[in-house]
């Protein structure tokens, strides 16, 4: 009886310990991103995240003319500036697709797996730059929430919950999203982190809501090398992660008209983006983390 006791015992003293070093890794790994590659990645070229507006007083000679309301002279025939106060953080909320969808990988990695290590490595990022930080997770629906918050404490509670999930369920990207957008109260900045293989406009539909509450939207668009070039050959099975519906076919009789179809998504996914103002960021799984996040930041900083 004793014996069988201290098995249980040292058994779960190994679990904790292989959860804990897998803990440590994906920290490690999120550092070593962010130390490298993304220093400064969420200033805006929008001055609304770091001022907001205040009020009205009366211009005094030395004031700087820039911020007379010229609106309120012609009202009142007086001199009014507007006041700002800064915003001393930024609120950044985090939004990973845990949907079986994403179980789906080619090579090493699925694109769940670089959708964690993404939101690890924008988690780390905001909060050492003083940024508070909010994690969500949805499939169907939202499945885990922690409310926007910028100590190192919930730096490792955020890893903590990233390092424990695993994908369940089927896809729907619009109703999830659109339930966070009725949380939230002050504005910032979504990180959507999904695959999309969702209805494109019901996902446009949801992001409006939050681009309504003045919030900067990127769109983190993961996919596998496969789903973007189907270099597959011969007979071959197709199992829908959701559905677990089968189907065999030969690649080479639907190659073509899967290329052509899959070509019309993911333009019609940018041209929505950019109708919406919506930044969009590609990341293929087979492409290094730190090197995707290098190339969208070079991208984003030439455009701003």
């Amino acid at each position: 009886m004793f014996g069988s006791r201290g098995n249980k015992g040292r058994r779960q003293t190994q679990l904790v310990q292989a959860q804990l070093d897998r803990l440590s890794r994906l920290g490690l790994h999120a550092r070593s991103v962010v130390e490298g590659t993304l220093m400064g990645l969420h200033r805006s070229h929008q001055k609304g995240w770091n001022v907001e507006f205040a009020g009205f007083r009366e211009y005094a000679p030395g004031d700087d003319p820039r911020h007379i309301d010229w609106k309120v002279l012609g009202r009142t025939d007086k001199l009014f500036l507007k006041e700002y106060e800064e915003e001393t953080n930024l609120r950044a909320y985090l939004v990973l697709d845990r949907s079986n969808s994403m179980n789906y990988g080619s090579k090493d990695a699925t694109k769940f797996e670089y959708g964690v290590a993404l939101a690890s490595a924008l988690a780390y990022l905001f909060i050492r730059q003083g940024d508070a930080v909010s994690m969500a997770t949805f499939d169907n629906q939202i499945r885990d929430y922690l409310p926007p918050r910028s100590s190192p404490d919930h730096l490792q509670r955020v890893w903590r919950l990233l390092e424990s999930l695993s994908p369940a369920d089927v896809t729907n990207v619009g109703d999830p999203l659109k339930e966070l957008a009725g949380r939230v109260r002050r504005r910032g900045l979504l990180c959507l982190i999904s695959d999309l293989l969702a209805d494109p406009v019901e996902v446009l539909r949801a992001l409006a809501h939050f681009r309504y509450k003045h919030f900067e939207v990127i769109v983190f668009h993961i996919l596998d090398q496969q789903e973007l070039e189907f270099d597959l050959k011969g007979r071959i099975r197709f199992l829908d992660l959701e559905t677990q519906r089968l189907v065999e076919t030969s690649a080479r009789g639907v190659r073509n008209i899967y290329l052509e179809q899959f070509q019309a998504f993911l333009d019609r996914v940018r041209s929505d983006c950019f109708e919406q103002q919506v930044d969009y960021a590609l990341m293929r799984t087979d492409e290094p983390l730190e090197l995707a996040l290098h190339k969208y930041l070079v991208r984003r900083l030439a455009r701003h």
